[in-house]
């Protein structure tokens, strides 16, 4: 008897656990125009307080190289063009020369669709406007950018984060809703919550649907699971 009890503490506890990493945070209150949905590191979350986010890097001594990022992605629809904006304050060990040549020890990373990335180190101004216009212009598509923050150093330095807030994506052009040919088939589903997170599958409560057609357009439903 005493043997099932264990086990079955056992088992609750797995559930407690596995139910806390399946929880997700709300980063809606950073974003100050447009659709995003968003994805973050799971050893070093962003945080969210009140409408900024940042990395959970700060004030930590740790031992080794830590990441903590966060994704914002984004859709274009056909037709439309966007740009992209933001605020942000990255604050770390300031740039270490070495040799006549800057080293990068702890500090943000900005990459855009994974190819386009800046850095900042000390106390420093991370935000778009470091940007050219031609980075923050973006044709119909899916696109993301990444806000890290790398630490390889083991004492704090600053305030040892990157600070982000009012994330903004404005369209241009039409963005009314086109008409769906009578032969095209749905080429991919996505599922999100309510709050903009990308889901396996629908959970309880309302879930958005995004469906991707044949000819590339994008049709979007809510749904409710009980």
């Amino acid at each position: 008897m005493r043997f099932k009890i264990f086990i079955l503490l056992g088992v609750l506890s797995l559930l407690a656990s596995a139910q806390s990493v399946t929880q997700t945070t709300d980063y809606s209150p950073i974003v100050e125009e447009g659709e995003f949905s968003f994805n973050t590191s799971a050893d070093h979350p962003f945080i969210v307080e009140d409408n900024t986010a940042y990395s959970s890097t700060a004030y930590i001594e740790f031992t080794g190289k830590v990441r903590s990022w966060l994704d914002a992605e984004f859709v274009v629809p056909a037709g439309c063009q966007a740009t992209l904006a933001w605020s942000a304050l990255n604050s770390s060990e300031d740039w270490f020369n070495f040799m006549g040549s800057l080293s990068f020890n702890d500090g943000t990373r900005i990459t855009i669709d994974d190819t386009v990335v800046k850095e900042f180190c000390g106390e420093a101004d991370a935000s778009s406007s470091n940007f050219s216009d031609a980075e923050l212009t973006f044709a119909p598509g899916r696109h993301k950018v990444r806000f890290l923050y790398e630490k390889m150093l083991e004492q704090p330095k600053g305030d040892d984060r990157v600070v982000v807030t009012e994330l903004a994506l404005h369209m241009t052009g039409n963005s009314a809703v086109q008409s769906v040919s009578a032969n095209a088939q749905v080429v991919k589903t996505e599922v999100y919550s309510v709050a903009g997170h990308r889901l396996n599958q629908p959970q309880q409560g309302i879930n958005i649907i995004r469906e991707t057609l044949s000819d590339g357009t994008q049709r979007t439903t809510k749904i409710l699971v009980k």
